[in-house]
């Protein structure tokens, strides 16, 4: 006797009962716009304006903010430093710096120097 996948296929089919599978409830979903409402550019707000008048300041150049510790913590300050001067640091600030963040426009540059203390 020859065994031919159709045929097994057919009595496996045969075998297998459906059962009907429960009803699922279907959440409700709300209706999608048909289309696009329209905006005219003009109408559109320009951002950070206000009606007030606000006078112009001159800018101050050369500030910079200093941490002790890591992520801004610590003790910090904030101070106006002239232009194109060496600035040696003292205490709590010596050695100390983890935070440095110059105001926009102000370019700091950094030395670490050690002096060895001969006896």
């Amino acid at each position: 006797m020859r065994f031919s996948v159709a045929s097994g296929l057919a009595f496996i089919a045969s075998q297998v009962t459906a059962n009907p599978v429960p009803a699922v409830e279907v959440a409700s979903v709300p209706a999608l716009p048909t289309q696009l409402e329209y905006i005219n550019f003009d109408d559109i707000p320009w951002a950070n304006t206000t009606d007030e008048h606000v006078p112009l300041s001159k800018r101050t150049v050369g500030g910079i903010y200093i941490c002790t510790d890591f992520n801004w913590g610590g003790t910090c300050g904030y101070k106006v430093q002239p232009l194109g001067v060496c600035i040696v640091l003292t205490s709590p600030w010596l050695n100390s710096i983890s935070s440095i963040g110059p105001d926009p426009g102000t370019l700091v540059r950094t030395e670490l120097r050690f002096r060895l203390l001969k006896d």
